[in-house]
C-alpha cells in the first residue's frame, strides 16, 4: 500500500507581526506486509511528512524564527499473530525523527512502541487491550500508558469503538450515506460525512482539528516541542476506478491556526504565533497492491 498527499494553503497574515505566511504540506506512506503463515504476519511501514512555511515569523517574545521547513520521518516494524483461542496479539516498534534537521542529534529522535491484544467477545464484537510508549506525545512523554476499548458492531449500519485513549463511531443510515467521528487526545478530532454516488465516485464533507509536533534543532530546552495546531473544514470528491486505487481532491478553509514551543500541550503558551485563516486545496492518491 502506498499513498501521497499534497496540500497548499493560500497566504495569510501573522497576527501582531509585519509578515505573512504561505504553507505547503506533503505526506507519503508505504506499507509492506509479509505473511509468515495463515495465522501470523510481519509488516513494515514508512511515513514521511514535510511542511514548508514561507514566512519571516518569530515566536512571540523571542528572537527565534519559525523554521521554513520541518520534516517528520518514521519507520515502523510490526508483528501480529492469531492464537489458537482466537485472540490476536501483536506489537509495533517505531523509530524516526521530527525536526527542521532530521536526525541532527539524539535530541531530535523519535522512538516508541506498542503491544496489544484483541479478544473476541462474539462474532462481531471484541475487546482491545494495549500498552503504549512514545517520546513524541503532547502529554506524558516517556511514560508507558495503558489503553482499553470495546468494539460494538451489531449490524452493517453501525460500528462504535468506545475506549481510552481512542474512540470512534461509524454510522451508515443508508447504503449510500456514511457518517464518521473519531477522537484521540489531546486535540485530534476528525468527522466526515460521505455520499456514494456510484461504485466509483463519492462526495464528502469533513472537519479536522489536529496538531503536529517537531523538535527544532538548536533549542535551549531539549524537552521543548514545536506544536502546529489548526482546525479545517472542507469538501471534495474521491474516485476509485478499482478496489485498490483511490484519487481524491478537496478544498476548504483552515482556521484557529497557531504555533508555539513548550514541553507539553499548552493552547495559551506565551510564545504562540497566531496565523489568520486561509483557504486550501488538497490532492491525494493511494494504491494498494
Amino acid at each position: 500500500f502506498t499513498s501521497y498527499d499534497y496540500t497548499y494553503y493560500l497566504e495569510a497574515d501573522v497576527k501582531g507581526q509585519s509578515t505573512d505566511l504561505t504553507m505547503h504540506q506533503q505526506s507519503a506512506g508505504c506499507l509492506v506486509p509479509f505473511s509468515i503463515d495463515e495465522n501470523s504476519e510481519l509488516f513494515f511501514y514508512a511515513k514521511f511528512d514535510q511542511i514548508k512555511w514561507d514566512t519571516d515569523a518569530v515566536f512571540t517574545g523571542t528572537n527565534v524564527s519559525l523554521p521554513n521547513d520541518v520534516y517528520d520521518l518514521n519507520l515502523f516494524t510490526g508483528y501480529k499473530q492469531v492464537l489458537d483461542n482466537g485472540w490476536l496479539v501483536g506489537g509495533v516498534a517505531q523509530f524516526g525523527s521530527a525536526s527542521d534537521k532530521l536526525f541532527h542529534s539524539a535530541d531530535e529522535f523519535i522512538y516508541g512502541g506498542r503491544v496489544f491484544v484483541k479478544v473476541p467477545s462474539n462474532d462481531t464484537d471484541y475487546w482491545v487491550f494495549l500498552l503504549d510508549y512514545s517520546s513524541n506525545r503532547s502529554f506524558l512523554q516517556y511514560v508507558p500508558l495503558p489503553g482499553v476499548g470495546y468494539m460494538y458492531n451489531p449490524n452493517e449500519k453501525i460500528k462504535v469503538f468506545a475506549g481510552v485513549p481512542f474512540a470512534f463511531i461509524e454510522y451508515k443510515p443508508t447504503e449510500k450515506i456514511k457518517l464518521e467521528v473519531s477522537y484521540l487526545p489531546v486535540s485530534t478530532v476528525n468527522a466526515k460525512a460521505s455520499y456514494k454516488v456510484d461504485e466509483n465516485w463519492t462526495l464528502f464533507a469533513d472537519y479536522a482539528w489536529q496538531e503536529q509536533k517537531f523538535y527544532r534543532s538548536g533549542r535551549e530546552e531539549k524537552k521543548d516541542q514545536m506544536f502546529y495546531s489548526e482546525q479545517k473544514v472542507g469538501s471534495g470528491v474521491s474516485y476509485s476506478p478499482n478496489r485498490g486505487t483511490t484519487l481524491m481532491i478537496k478544498s476548504g478553509y483552515s482556521f484557529d491556526r497557531y504555533l508555539y514551543e513548550s514541553k507539553k500541550y499548552d493552547r495559551n503558551h506565551d510564545s504562540k504565533i497566531k496565523v489568520d485563516g486561509a483557504y486550501f486545496i488538497e490532492a491525494k492518491a493511494s494504491i494498494a497492491f
